[in-house]
């Protein structure tokens, strides 16, 4: 099972993964990002990732070669990071700063079938 959230951030989607990126999972988070994509900088938090198999390192290090950044606060994730040679995000990238960022946020709301919507759009 995996849960995504997506927010915006002064310019930056924030991609936060929780759980097993596995298969199916990974391609659908891979469209979330093309079909979600409003902003040119992408910071991936992994800190919640419990489990990632063949097809989540692909997508993962599909996004590590775009002008993508990675959060990753515990062993697991920062082994990943580093055993793909994904970036890690530093300055006000982190994963607390970007709490402290939300309160001004823009949510964007994905479906399964990939369609997102921006909350402050008139449909």
């Amino acid at each position: 099972m995996l849960r995504v959230e997506m927010h915006e951030v002064d310019g930056t989607l924030i991609m936060r993964l929780y759980g097993r990126l596995t298969g199916e999972y990974a391609e659908h988070i891979r469209m979330l990002w093309t079909r979600c994509n409003p902003v040119s900088t992408l910071v991936v938090d992994l800190t919640e990732v419990t489990f990632v198999d063949s097809a989540g390192e692909e997508v993962l290090s599909l996004f590590g070669r775009l002008p993508g950044e990675f959060i990753a606060e515990n062993s697991y994730s920062k082994d990943l990071c580093e055993r793909l040679q994904l970036p890690l995000a530093r300055g006000m990238r982190r994963r607390r700063d970007i709490k402290l960022l939300e309160s001004s946020r823009t949510s964007l709301s994905c479906r399964k079938d990939g369609d997102c919507d921006d909350p402050g759009e008139a449909t």
